[in-house]
């Protein structure tokens, strides 16, 4: 009979035992549940971001055209609502059409409407703030600022 050596044996005890193995996946299931939050937050946060960003370029472009047709550019809201997107209109034409911004978005100030004039300035009648926040609190918003000469900024801001 053909015993085995010690080094031998450690070779022939291979792999993990059923018990290591449920410790690992109760390690990871605790770490994805954990995880979970801070993705739906950076996802909100991101699209936020996202909006932002979209409307300044709107904004920036909606002012460009008025100077380029010398004419009032008009940016309106979808129904009466910023969250459904928005139009960028010159007399009748479209010029631009921007998609809702999604269910984690939402604005909790915006003027009704903007009208550029030929001069790239807003109208002093529409000029304001957009507020855009997240439904739930707890997330950095944003302010765009529409300043009367036209030129749009944005700052963080806290939401409630």
């Amino acid at each position: 009979m053909k015993t085995l050596t010690q080094r031998q044996r450690s070779f022939a005890q291979r792999g993990f035992t059923l018990i290591e193995a449920m410790v690992v996946i109760s390690i990871l299931a605790i770490l994805a549940g954990t995880s979970v939050s801070s993705f739906v937050l950076l996802n909100q946060s991101t699209q936020v971001r996202g909006a932002t960003f979209d409307l300044i370029a709107d904004l920036d472009f909606a002012r460009s055209e008025a100077v380029k047709r010398n004419a009032d550019v008009v940016v309106a809201p979808r129904n009466g609502d910023w969250v459904n997107g928005w139009t960028i209109t010159f007399g009748a034409n479209v010029l631009r059409s921007r998609d809702p911004v999604g269910a984690a978005v939402g604005f909790t100030a915006a003027p009704p409407t903007l009208t550029f004039d030929g001069g790239g300035r807003a109208s002093l009648t529409t000029v304001g703030n957009f507020e855009i926040c997240p439904p739930t609190g707890g997330i950095a918003g944003r302010t765009v600022r529409l300043d009367p000469s036209g030129l749009s900024r944005s700052t963080k801001r806290t939401c409630s």
